[in-house]
């Protein structure tokens, strides 16, 4: 028995294929769109510190080292570790700009240092001076590498020399 093929049934036309092709694909470039933007702004948020600090200049004598240190971010900073050839100098608080500059602070002993701040804290713009007594030996000529860090991440890293 040979069966016979049926012409009266009804075909999609092509004019409807056209259209539901096209919705179908512009679905997809919705859902791929909005998957990409998940994607992009999730990556995006997660960001590092906005600080930024930038060395002006810095002075040498014998152990004590005093760094100028400029805020060039965008946020007010404080620096709470001094690492000199990757030893870590203790945090001793602030103390008056004469003593800072003139190296007759108070920090108590080898291994500490102490922060001037002309305003209290360390603004955007402004110049913080770190006195900084080191437990290592600062030799003339060689170059040692010092890095200030702040709470927030904000980070600089340079290397003096003695002269």
């Amino acid at each position: 028995m040979i069966k016979s093929i049926k012409l009266d049934r009804k075909a999609v036309s092509p004019v409807i294929a056209t259209i539901l092709l096209i919705v179908i694909a512009v679905a997809t470039a919705i859902v791929v769109y909005t998957w990409a933007m998940a994607f992009v702004g999730g990556a995006t948020t997660a960001t590092g510190p906005s600080g930024q600090m930038q060395l002006d200049a810095y002075k040498i004598h014998d152990n004590n080292v005093t760094l100028y240190i400029r805020n060039s971010g965008g946020t007010t900073l404080n620096v709470t570790e001094v690492y000199i050839d990757g030893v870590l100098h203790d945090y001793a608080g602030t103390d008056t700009k004469v003593n800072v500059t003139e190296g007759n602070s108070t920090v108590p002993s080898t291994g500490q240092f102490v922060v001037y701040y002309e305003g209290g804290t360390f603004d955007p713009g402004e110049v913080g001076i770190l006195l900084v007594n080191s437990s290592v030996t600062i030799n003339d000529g060689k170059a040692h590498t010092i890095k200030c860090v702040c709470p927030d991440g904000t980070t600089l890293a340079f290397s003096i020399r003695k002269r």
